[in-house]
């Protein structure tokens, strides 16, 4: 429900609630002077009748014969008591109404302020997260500004050392210096490169040089990971945001440095996940990477954030039934990554005009009714079969295609059966393309996915298929 609609309620209730507050008042006044004056009548008349009596009828004979032949007037008086029942029963049922309706009220009010509070609530822990996350973004930097390195350089026939500090450190580690474990190679880099295809990322992290790195890679991974199960965070792409501000700060050789990592034996299993999850290896140096292990060692995912639909697999089958009819049918097998997804439209299209439309030669053909992960195969049923399935399975579980949404990560199985004529000419229909065939679909964003099918060609192909 919207705001509008919410308070334009709350306001009509409200004057409900008001009407029946001045309903019940008057009805209260009406009744009790009703009541009162009915009350004062009755005593006049009882007082006025009892003189009479006393004073024409002095025999208590006399009087019980006049109290007979008057007897109608007890039962008067026994309809005002019922009636003074009944007007008793309706202001009850008032009263109980007026406190429905203040209940209703105090219940509305406590719901309003429950939600109110559910959402300073969320937010104020949404401010904490943030507030936590930056604090830990400088813990990290302190603990980069305190990282130092002894380098040994030549300078000229003597050897000096100067004492590297901060972020410079990574890049000393990947500069040409003289360093007495390369034997003075003059370029390090690639002494480093090869070492690692040589002897491995494990050993080569293990040298005394690197272990003063290790505190650096638990935190960065913590950080990492810290993003990763906050359940404040609805998306991989919200969380992906937040790793953006950490990835910001990381210069070349600090990603070149944490891709080695994930790649010992305990990054790996705890590491390397986070970072393909997450595209912590944006835009990193390949030089920096040793060839042998080159960044294939990583899924697409590590290098680039995708988010939307992500086709897995795909399969397009077609027969001809006469000259210009075919029958037809799309699968594909999709996944929402690292967001929701919604669907605006589905093409099959193809590179050469394959089907008319109001004398139009179209290359495109819009899939509007789908069926969502259901059995339905074309190659299990004959020609005349495969039209009297379809009608039967459209007419109970079709789908509008832009009513299609997946959750993220949720996957689906999409279908489309239909017949489709080709385009007439002069002396019959043109065959139907056997190539050049591909997939279309476009999320209600905008964002497009197009991927390339391959015709399978059921039964006959003869001059039908091009």
């Amino acid at each position: 429900m919207s705001p509008l609609i919410k308070k334009c309620s709350f306001k009509c209730s409200g004057l409900r609630y008001k009407f029946l507050v001045l309903n019940n008042m008057k009805n209260k006044d009406f009744w009790g002077k009703q009541m009162i004056f009915s009350a004062i009548g009755v005593i006049c008349f009882m007082s006025v009748t009892y003189l009479i009596i006393i004073s024409c009828f002095t025999s208590m004979e006399q009087r019980g014969q006049f109290g007979d032949m008057f007897g109608m007037v007890n039962a008067l008086f026994s309809g005002l008591a019922f009636a003074g029942v009944i007007i008793t029963i309706r202001q009850q049922h008032i009263d109980l109404e007026y406190q429905r309706v203040t209940i209703k009220q105090t219940n509305d009010e406590m719901e309003r302020q429950t939600k109110e509070f559910e959402l300073q609530n969320k937010t104020l822990k949404r401010q904490q997260f943030d507030n936590t996350y930056f604090e830990l973004l400088k813990m990290l930097q302190s603990i980069v500004d305190g990282l130092s390195l002894d380098v040994r350089y030549k300078d000229g026939d003597s050897t000096k050392t100067i004492k590297v500090t901060g972020r410079a450190v990574f890049q000393e580690l990947f500069t040409p210096r003289y360093n007495k474990n390369l034997g003075g190679s003059p370029n390090y880099t690639e002494i480093l490169k090869r070492e690692i295809e040589e002897k491995g990322v494990d050993e080569i992290l293990s040298r005394i040089e690197y272990k003063f790195l290790y505190h650096y890679f638990r935190f960065v991974y913590r950080v990492i990971k810290f993003v990763d199960e906050t359940s404040l965070l609805n998306t991989t792409e919200e969380r992906y945001e937040y790793i953006l501000f950490l990835r910001s700060t990381l210069s070349n050789y600090e990603t070149a440095t944490l891709f080695y990592n994930c790649l010992t034996s305990v990054g790996k299993t705890k590491f390397k996940h986070l970072a393909e999850r997450y595209a912590l290896f944006d835009n990193i140096d390949e030089n920096l990477i040793a060839t042998s292990i080159g960044l294939g060692c990583f899924a697409e995912s590590a290098y680039s954030f995708y988010r939307g639909i992500v086709i897995e697999n795909t399969r397009l089958r077609m027969r001809v039934v006469n000259d210009g009819k075919y029958q037809w049918q799309v699968d594909v097998n999709m996944i929402a990554k690292n967001d929701d997804v919604s669907i605006q439209s589905i093409e099959l299209n193809n590179s050469e005009p394959f089907w008319e439309k109001d004398w139009q030669e179209l290359k495109h053909l819009s899939l509007t009714k789908i069926l969502i992960n259901n059995d339905f195969d074309i190659s299990l049923y004959d020609e005349r079969d495969f039209e009297s399935k379809g009608k039967e399975l459209y007419q109970l579980h079709w789908v509008d295609t832009h009513k299609i949404s997946l959750r993220e990560n949720d996957k689906a199985c999409i279908k489309c059966a239909d017949i489709t004529y080709t385009i007439r000419e002069m002396d019959g229909y043109a065959p139907m393309p056997s190539k050049g065939w591909s997939l279309k679909i476009t999320e209600k964003g905008g964002a497009t996915v197009s991927v390339p099918l391959k015709l399978e060609i059921l039964g006959r192909k003869n001059d039908f298929f091009s």
